[in-house]
């Protein structure tokens, strides 16, 4: 008797995780899409810096395609995003990158 009851447990836990992992990635491939598609469109809250700054700080423009910003990301250097943005934003965004590098 006890053996279906855990039975019936373990599957209920790997169904439940499941589910929960299915709606997590679409929820996530949704808000990507839809920053995907924003991006572009949307310059003044994606993109201020490269009109909105002085000439000597503004950052180049990235395509405007759909992936263009992706590419982008890997081939900036961490010298160039502390001239632009400074050390706490770039000891910011590092603790991300490895936090992206730990959990995938």
């Amino acid at each position: 008797m006890a053996d279906s009851t855990e039975d019936t447990s373990k599957s209920d836990d790997t169904s439940t995780f499941v589910s929960s992992l299915v709606f997590n990635v679409a929820v996530a491939a949704a808000i990507i899409a839809a920053f995907c598609i924003l991006r572009p469109r949307f310059k003044r809250v994606y993109a201020p810096r490269t009109y909105a700054v002085a000439k000597g700080k503004r950052s180049p423009p990235i395509g405007a395609s759909l992936f263009a910003w992706f590419s982008k990301i890997m081939e900036v250097r961490d010298d160039e995003i502390i001239a632009r943005v400074g050390l706490d934003t770039y000891m910011f965004l590092r603790y991300m990158r490895s936090m992206f590098i730990i959990f995938t």
